[in-house]
């Protein structure tokens, strides 16, 4: 919901750091690469020690959304729990294997992570009906599971705080579980798997 050009969005994210922000959450996403983004991501972790965490998009297998598709983003997919408990990346979940070119050319697989993303009961702007004023909803999408990861990644720091950000994302993904091991991570699906906070908090302070 709502609607930013990258000036707003940029504004928003200076306007974050102004206030002292650890984690930014960014729940939003424009429909191409955009390269400043990368840019701005080294910026936030190296210079202002803060941890950015991105949607990877909702625009199914093979496609992803900015600023999710930056090198450097720490991206989150959707995840969704089926019949018999069942789980399984979202249809809608965005997700793709990228190549960077350069000095060093890589190979980057997104999304990083995924976390729950359906059926998540999420706040919408004040909606006026018959019954009264609606501020919740049930919502679908890897806006909803950004922040379920930003929110493991904020009780990481609130237990070591002396934690960077990059040690923050690395915990994360070496502790996610992927369904079929190990070996078949990072993939452009599941990327590392699905986080585990217990875990992710007990290699941190380990």
């Amino acid at each position: 919901m709502g609607d930013a050009s990258l000036r707003t969005i940029f504004e928003g994210l200076s306007w974050a750091v102004e206030q002292g922000a650890d984690i930014i959450n960014l729940s939003l996403g424009l429909q191409y690469y955009e390269p400043q983004f990368a840019l701005v991501f080294d910026m936030l972790i190296e210079q202002y020690g803060i941890l950015p965490i991105a949607a990877i998009g909702n625009e199914n297998h093979g496609n992803t959304s900015s600023p999710g598709n930056a090198r450097n983003a720490f991206s989150v997919g959707a995840l969704e729990k089926l019949a018999a408990k069942k789980l399984e990346v979202a249809p809608f979940s965005s997700g793709a294997s990228l190549y960077f070119p350069g000095e060093v050319p890589q190979l980057i697989h997104k999304p990083d992570v995924v976390a729950p993303g359906v059926q998540v009961y999420s706040c919408i702007p004040p909606e006026k009906r018959p019954g009264g004023v609606y501020e919740y909803t049930y919502m679908d999408g890897t806006s909803m599971a950004t922040p379920h990861a930003a929110g493991v990644a904020a009780l990481l720091m609130s237990a070591c705080p002396d934690a960077t950000p990059e040690r923050i994302i690395e915990v994360l993904k070496e502790t996610a579980r992927h369904p079929q091991g190990v070996a078949k991570r990072p993939d452009n699906r599941w990327g590392q798997g699905f986080i585990q906070p217990l875990a992710a908090m007990q290699a941190l302070v380990s």
